[in-house]
């Protein structure tokens, strides 16, 4: 318009030409200000969260000019955008975690504009880490004594060992490890102890994550595994092997090692097969599997736990959508 009324000498043209000039210049100024030294921070109600346990998600902008111009803040990419303005400068929105892993929350977006819409200016924060951990089940009294009943599966390794003196018999020991004159004079059922033997949990769990037919199958068996952990643990300690780590985990009564064994169950992938060397003495195997897999023959397994489960093997009970099966018939067949 500026031009127009200089070329065709129409002065009353300056006076729209230069306050739209002006307008786009103010514009221009009070966004740059607004944003100038903003900052967007984003913040989690929580860094570790189970499966399906909602999260809080806060947003907040500080720095900047805000009462130059109004605003909005993008909590999460895709969702509603919240109004800001000099007095209200944070959002929160509110979003139930999924599956397990790490997951990427954010980057939260804050976005000032004039009222035309001539001139924008967008401030991002940094998008934050959520470790998802798997959920787990509680065990009953009744399915923990099933597997305690379970014959000890590694008696044969023991062999050699060094008597060092006697405990309270325990369910499934053998025959041969009874201290028949201490039962013959007391009437109360003893075992040999053999040294070594309080160095080594009563439960082994070993999460062998291949050959899963789905991600749901794997994600199945990693809660099987975490539940039955959980509870064995709690019932007098358990070991944990967990895909190809390089050494056994030892889970106590107390369950001051659960975190980081939660931790792992939570970032376990299904390509990494066990180290069964490292489970050769163990007094009780519980092979947890999402698929068709098998523990090598030198190592005996108590029972298995599967997505999958065997058909002709009796199963004890169910957890987070597994069946936990005693060997039984399977075991007398492959031996035949």
């Amino acid at each position: 318009m500026c031009l127009f009324a200089a070329a065709f000498a129409v002065t009353a043209l300056y006076v729209p030409g230069v306050t739209l000039l002006l307008v786009a210049l103010a514009a221009a100024g009070l966004v740059a200000a607004a944003a100038r030294g903003a900052r967007v921070e984003l913040d989690l109600s929580a860094d570790r969260v189970e499966e399906g346990e909602p999260l809080t998600v806060t947003a907040r902008v500080s720095g900047g000019l805000a009462v130059a111009c109004r605003g909005t803040l993008q909590v999460l990419p895709g969702a509603a955008a919240t109004a800001i303005d000099w007095r209200r400068r944070s959002a929160q929105q509110s979003l139930r975690s999924v599956r397990r892993g790490r997951a990427v929350v954010g980057p939260a977006t804050a976005r000032w504009s004039d009222p035309f819409r001539l001139c924008a200016s967008e401030r991002a924060s940094e998008p934050r880490t959520l470790l998802v951990l798997p959920r787990t089940q509680r065990l009953r009294r009744r399915e923990l004594d099933s597997i305690a009943a379970l014959p000890e599966a590694s008696l044969a390794h023991t062999d050699g060992t060094e008597l060092d003196g006697l405990r309270e018999l325990e369910p499934g020991s053998p025959a041969s490890r009874i201290h028949w004159l201490t039962l013959a004079r007391t009437g109360v059922a003893m075992e040999r102890r053999l040294r070594g033997d309080e160095d080594r949990r009563p439960f082994t769990v070993v999460l062998d994550p291949r050959a899963a037919a789905s991600e749901a199958q794997l994600d199945m068996a990693v809660r099987a595994a975490a539940s039955l952990c959980l509870g064995l643990g709690s019932a007098g300690g358990c070991s944990v092997l967990v895909g190809d780590q390089p050494r056994l985990q030892d889970l106590g009564p107390g369950l001051e090692a659960w975190e980081p064994v939660h931790e792992m169950f939570a970032l376990v992938t299904g390509a990494s097969a066990p180290r069964w060397e490292l489970v050769r003495g163990a007094r009780r195997i519980v092979l947890v599997h999402p698929g068709l897999s098998q523990a090598p023959r030198d190592v005996s397994v108590s029972c298995t736990v599967s997505p999958s489960p065997r058909a002709g093997a009796p199963v004890l009970f169910s957890v987070a959508g597994c069946s936990v099966q005693a060997p039984g018939a399977a075991r007398e067949r492959r031996a035949a």
